[in-house]
C-alpha cells in the first residue's frame, strides 16, 4: 500500500530520472549507488545528484557500511526508502 503511494507520488511530482530511481529502490529495497548506475544507465555523477536531491526531499536515506570489516576496501553507502 505504501509502495503504491510512493510510486504514484513520484510519478505525479518528479522527473523521469527520479521515478526510475524510486522504482528500483522500491523493488530491491537496499542498493549501493554503484549498483544502481548501470541498472538505470545513468552517469554516476547524475545518480549521486539525484540521490542527494531525494535525500533532501526526505524520500530516501542511506546507511554507511564498513566494508573493511568484511574484507572490502572502503565504506559503502546503501540507499533505501524508509
Amino acid at each position: 500500500m505504501a509502495e503504491a503511494l510512493i510510486s504514484t507520488t513520484a510519478r505525479a511530482f518528479y522527473d523521469d530520472d527520479v521515478v526510475c530511481l524510486i522504482d528500483v529502490l522500491l523493488r530491491d529495497k537496499y542498493l549501493r549507488d554503484d549498483d544502481m548506475a548501470p541498472r538505470l544507465s545513468l552517469p554516476a555523477k547524475q545518480l549521486r545528484r539525484t540521490l542527494q536531491f531525494l535525500e533532501e526531499e526526505q524520500l530516501v536515506k542511506h546507511e554507511l557500511v564498513d566494508d573493511l570489516a568484511m574484507g572490502g576496501s572502503q565504506n559503502t553507502k546503501f540507499w533505501y526508502i524508509e
